[in-house]
């Protein structure tokens, strides 16, 4: 295992520019050129996944993702130094720069996420070093990455949420997956060499440990599992009390939150489309539903408006009363 620690200390800069670039590593012409189409070749083929895994590796230990720069404020600065012992600014040491990551090649990537209590973490890992070792499993893009933060009750239903068995600034850890997802793949190739065994892993920590998802990443199945609604059914009430003041008529609402249970629990009746483009929607609130009725006086009354507007036109056009002439109306 390898790994790379941070903490806050007051000790002095190394240098202003210095930098953590575990996620966005200095590549070669040749290297770049080659990565995402080596990375692609390895998706059902273990023996190239690996090889590939072991060059990352060996690249993490030869050039420290810890550097300096020649300058900051250049998208095009060059590396100057390189360390496994640095000091700089938090939001430079912690976070990318968004200017080198988007120099990088894109692709696409399967990510699963989710925070438990720091106390369980052995446990946990000593699961996924039993799957891995089961079924060979190597990670050419990062690894799995372990991030350590405090539980905090500033939030709702977050990873770091406090929660039963987790109280405010507990240790925790965010366990992360990232596993690429590769181009023109069928649905056989995706449940057995991009989700495989990250499914069956998440669904584990779900039902054996106090693990919440990160809600900007994971597939959407994760929200809907019965252990995580079930640890976090008060929180998402508390939630859904909010979106029924904010977003009474779910105009906001989307698939991804109704998997999730993230909605107003409401009864719709709406009667056949091919009223709803001509007439008026009566929103009637109750306690438990919402029930939305077509009234047919409004369709009457609209048409008796259009009606004598159109007999109003008529009267004081030329070409009305010629009409009226012809007629005999008076």
């Amino acid at each position: 295992m390898y790994y790379l620690c941070g903490n806050r200390t007051t000790d002095p800069l190394t240098s202003p520019t210095a930098q953590n670039r575990l996620f966005t590593p200095d590549l070669s012409g040749i290297e770049s050129a080659f990565a995402v189409p080596t990375i692609q070749s390895g998706i059902c083929n273990m023996g190239t996944r690996c090889s590939t895994a072991a060059t990352r590796i060996s690249k993490y230990l030869n050039d420290p993702p810890l550097v300096t720069t020649d300058n900051y404020s250049s998208e095009n600065a060059n590396v100057t130094s390189r360390s496994t012992d640095m000091t700089g600014y938090a939001h430079r040491m912690i976070t990318l720069d968004s200017r080198v990551f988007a120099k990088q090649k894109g692709f696409s990537q399967l990510e699963y996420e989710g925070g438990m209590p720091m106390s369980e973490i052995q446990g946990a890992v000593q699961y996924l070093n039993s799957v891995y070792n089961r079924d060979g499993i190597c990670q050419p893009l990062i690894g799995t990455i372990m991030r350590f933060d405090r539980a905090d009750d500033g939030t709702l239903i977050s990873g770091n949420h406090v929660r039963q068995g987790l109280n405010q600034g507990d240790p925790m850890v965010h366990l992360e997956f990232v596993e690429f997802w590769g181009y023109d793949i069928n649905q056989e190739t995706f449940d057995n060499f991009i989700d495989a065994p990250y499914h069956e892993i998440i669904s584990h920590l779900a039902d054996n440990y106090n693990f919440n998802p990160h809600w900007g990443k994971n597939d959407e199945w994760v929200f809907s599992h019965p252990s995580i609604k079930a640890r976090n059914a008060a929180d998402r009430a508390t939630f859904n009390a909010q979106i029924a003041k904010l977003d009474p008529y779910g105009v906001f609402m989307n698939d991804f939150f109704r998997t999730a249970d993230l909605q107003r629990l409401m009864t719709v009746r709406i009667l056949p489309p091919r009223f709803t483009a001509t007439v008026r929607r009566k929103i009637v609130m109750e306690t438990a539903s919402v029930t939305v009725l077509i009234p047919i006086s409004i369709t009457l009354t609209a048409c008796m408006l259009a009606l004598m507007t159109w007999a109003l036109a008529m009267a004081f056009s030329p070409t009305a009363t010629v009409t009226r002439r012809m007629t005999g109306t008076k």
